[in-house]
Protein backbone atom coordinates (compact mmCIF):
# COMPACT_ATOMS: atom_id res chain seq x y z
CA UNK A 1 0.00 0.00 0.00
CA UNK A 2 1.82 3.23 -0.96
CA UNK A 3 2.43 5.76 1.89
CA UNK A 4 2.24 9.38 2.06
CA UNK A 5 5.91 10.00 1.62
CA UNK A 6 5.85 7.51 -1.25
CA UNK A 7 3.07 9.37 -3.03
CA UNK A 8 4.88 12.74 -2.59
CA UNK A 9 7.86 11.06 -4.16
CA UNK A 10 5.93 10.06 -7.07
CA UNK A 11 4.16 13.46 -7.54
CA UNK A 12 7.79 15.07 -7.59
CA UNK A 13 9.13 12.59 -9.90
CA UNK A 14 6.59 13.25 -12.67
CA UNK A 15 6.87 16.82 -12.13
CA UNK A 16 10.36 16.18 -12.78
CA UNK A 17 9.82 14.08 -15.80
CA UNK A 18 7.70 17.11 -17.26
CA UNK A 19 9.95 19.86 -16.55
CA UNK A 20 12.53 17.49 -18.08
CA UNK A 21 10.65 17.27 -21.17
CA UNK A 22 10.16 20.77 -21.32
CA UNK A 23 13.81 21.38 -20.45
CA UNK A 24 13.02 24.06 -18.12
CA UNK A 25 15.68 25.43 -15.73
CA UNK A 26 15.89 26.95 -12.01
CA UNK A 27 15.89 30.41 -13.28
CA UNK A 28 12.77 29.65 -15.57
CA UNK A 29 10.76 29.62 -12.28
CA UNK A 30 12.46 32.47 -10.96
CA UNK A 31 10.95 34.67 -13.96
CA UNK A 32 7.58 32.97 -13.74
CA UNK A 33 7.21 33.73 -10.03
CA UNK A 34 8.21 37.60 -10.70
CA UNK A 35 7.06 38.41 -14.59
CA UNK A 36 5.38 37.00 -16.90
CA UNK A 37 6.91 39.27 -19.41
CA UNK A 38 10.41 38.53 -17.61
CA UNK A 39 9.77 34.96 -18.02
CA UNK A 40 8.74 35.02 -21.64
CA UNK A 41 12.28 37.17 -23.11
CA UNK A 42 14.52 34.92 -20.63
CA UNK A 43 12.25 31.84 -22.63
CA UNK A 44 12.54 33.45 -25.48
CA UNK A 45 16.55 34.17 -25.40
CA UNK A 46 15.40 38.35 -25.96
CA UNK A 47 16.50 39.01 -22.19
CA UNK A 48 18.52 42.38 -21.72
CA UNK A 49 20.82 40.41 -18.60
CA UNK A 50 24.23 40.64 -20.70
CA UNK A 51 23.82 44.62 -20.51
CA UNK A 52 22.60 44.94 -17.31
CA UNK A 53 25.15 46.34 -14.19
CA UNK A 54 22.96 44.80 -11.75
CA UNK A 55 23.43 41.66 -13.28
CA UNK A 56 26.88 41.67 -13.63
CA UNK A 57 27.77 42.89 -10.18
CA UNK A 58 25.66 39.45 -8.97
CA UNK A 59 27.71 37.42 -10.92
CA UNK A 60 31.01 38.87 -9.45
CA UNK A 61 29.39 38.50 -6.01
CA UNK A 62 28.66 34.75 -6.72
CA UNK A 63 31.93 33.88 -8.16
CA UNK A 64 33.49 35.56 -5.49
CA UNK A 65 31.13 33.79 -3.00
CA UNK A 66 32.00 30.03 -4.33
CA UNK A 67 35.12 30.13 -4.75
CA UNK A 68 36.35 27.44 -3.00
CA UNK A 69 33.13 25.82 -2.92
CA UNK A 70 33.11 22.12 -4.76
CA UNK A 71 29.88 20.36 -3.66
CA UNK A 72 28.28 20.56 -7.03
CA UNK A 73 31.08 20.03 -9.07
CA UNK A 74 30.31 17.35 -11.94
CA UNK A 75 26.59 17.83 -12.12
CA UNK A 76 25.12 18.64 -15.28
CA UNK A 77 22.45 20.94 -16.17
CA UNK A 78 21.81 21.54 -12.62
CA UNK A 79 22.90 24.74 -11.50
CA UNK A 80 22.36 25.45 -7.42
CA UNK A 81 24.81 27.24 -6.13
CA UNK A 82 25.76 24.51 -3.31
CA UNK A 83 24.54 20.71 -1.85
CA UNK A 84 24.69 19.44 1.30
CA UNK A 85 24.76 15.95 0.24
CA UNK A 86 24.59 14.69 3.98
CA UNK A 87 21.79 16.64 4.96
CA UNK A 88 19.98 16.54 1.81
CA UNK A 89 19.75 20.49 1.53
CA UNK A 90 20.20 22.76 -1.65
CA UNK A 91 21.51 26.16 -1.05
CA UNK A 92 20.81 29.10 -2.93
CA UNK A 93 22.53 32.53 -2.03
CA UNK A 94 20.53 35.90 -3.46
CA UNK A 95 22.37 39.41 -3.35
CA UNK A 96 19.28 40.43 -1.91
CA UNK A 97 15.77 39.27 -0.02
CA UNK A 98 13.71 40.98 -2.56
CA UNK A 99 11.80 38.73 -4.72
CA UNK A 100 12.22 35.80 -1.76
CA UNK A 101 9.55 33.65 -3.32
CA UNK A 102 10.42 33.63 -6.93
CA UNK A 103 13.94 32.56 -5.24
CA UNK A 104 12.20 29.60 -3.08
CA UNK A 105 10.84 28.42 -6.58
CA UNK A 106 14.10 28.16 -8.34
CA UNK A 107 15.58 26.45 -4.96
CA UNK A 108 12.67 24.01 -4.58
CA UNK A 109 13.02 23.23 -8.08
CA UNK A 110 16.43 21.95 -7.86
CA UNK A 111 15.18 19.84 -4.19
CA UNK A 112 12.66 18.71 -6.51
CA UNK A 113 15.31 17.65 -9.49
CA UNK A 114 17.82 16.28 -6.12
CA UNK A 115 15.13 14.39 -4.88
CA UNK A 116 14.13 12.42 -8.01
CA UNK A 117 17.56 11.51 -8.60
CA UNK A 118 18.57 9.73 -4.85
CA UNK A 119 14.69 8.52 -4.39
CA UNK A 120 15.20 11.11 -1.07
CA UNK A 121 13.41 13.82 0.02
CA UNK A 122 15.27 16.56 -0.62
CA UNK A 123 14.77 20.27 0.86
CA UNK A 124 16.42 23.76 0.80
CA UNK A 125 17.84 26.71 2.27
CA UNK A 126 18.00 30.26 0.75
CA UNK A 127 21.11 32.26 2.17
CA UNK A 128 20.99 36.35 1.73
CA UNK A 129 24.14 37.43 1.05
CA UNK A 130 25.39 40.43 3.18
CA UNK A 131 22.06 39.44 5.86
CA UNK A 132 24.17 36.49 7.49
CA UNK A 133 20.73 34.48 7.62
CA UNK A 134 19.50 30.85 6.38
CA UNK A 135 15.73 30.47 5.90
CA UNK A 136 14.88 26.76 5.16
CA UNK A 137 12.39 25.98 2.33
CA UNK A 138 10.73 22.84 2.51
CA UNK A 139 9.47 20.69 -0.64
CA UNK A 140 5.67 19.99 0.80
CA UNK A 141 2.51 19.56 -0.92
CA UNK A 142 1.70 23.53 -1.08
CA UNK A 143 5.69 24.26 -2.73
CA UNK A 144 4.92 21.39 -5.39
CA UNK A 145 2.03 22.64 -6.13
CA UNK A 146 2.93 26.30 -6.80
CA UNK A 147 5.95 24.81 -8.54
CA UNK A 148 3.41 22.61 -10.82
CA UNK A 149 1.11 26.23 -11.56
CA UNK A 150 4.56 27.55 -12.70
CA UNK A 151 5.52 24.72 -14.65
CA UNK A 152 1.96 25.19 -16.43
CA UNK A 153 2.91 28.80 -16.67
CA UNK A 154 6.62 28.42 -18.37
CA UNK A 155 5.00 25.47 -20.97
CA UNK A 156 2.22 28.37 -22.03
CA UNK A 157 5.09 31.39 -22.47
CA UNK A 158 7.78 28.66 -24.20
CA UNK A 159 4.57 28.06 -26.79
CA UNK A 160 3.53 31.57 -27.16
CA UNK A 161 4.92 33.25 -30.15
CA UNK A 162 3.78 36.70 -28.65
CA UNK A 163 5.36 38.86 -26.20
CA UNK A 164 3.10 39.48 -23.48
CA UNK A 165 2.11 42.43 -22.68
CA UNK A 166 4.27 45.13 -20.14
CA UNK A 167 2.74 45.57 -17.02
CA UNK A 168 4.39 47.99 -14.47
CA UNK A 169 5.31 46.10 -11.28
CA UNK A 170 7.36 46.59 -8.38
CA UNK A 171 10.13 44.39 -9.85
CA UNK A 172 10.45 46.63 -12.82
CA UNK A 173 12.30 49.05 -10.85
CA UNK A 174 15.69 46.11 -10.62
CA UNK A 175 14.61 44.33 -14.01
CA UNK A 176 17.29 44.44 -16.75
CA UNK A 177 14.40 44.36 -19.09
CA UNK A 178 12.75 47.70 -17.83
CA UNK A 179 14.03 50.01 -20.80
CA UNK A 180 13.00 47.47 -22.99
CA UNK A 181 9.61 47.28 -21.55
CA UNK A 182 9.38 51.16 -20.99
CA UNK A 183 9.51 51.67 -17.89
CA UNK A 184 13.41 52.56 -17.42
CA UNK A 185 14.22 54.54 -14.11
CA UNK A 186 14.77 58.12 -15.23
Amino acid sequence: MPTMESDHLARIRAFCDRAEELEVQGLDFQHAAICRRRCWLHLHRASMNEWSDLVRLGEVLHVDSHSRDRSIAGLTGLKPDRLDWERRIVVEEKSSKSHSEAAHDQLSFYAALMTRVSGRLWSGRLYVLGAGRYRGVALDDARLTRLEASLDLIASLKTDPKVPSATRLPACDGCSNSEFCGFAMR
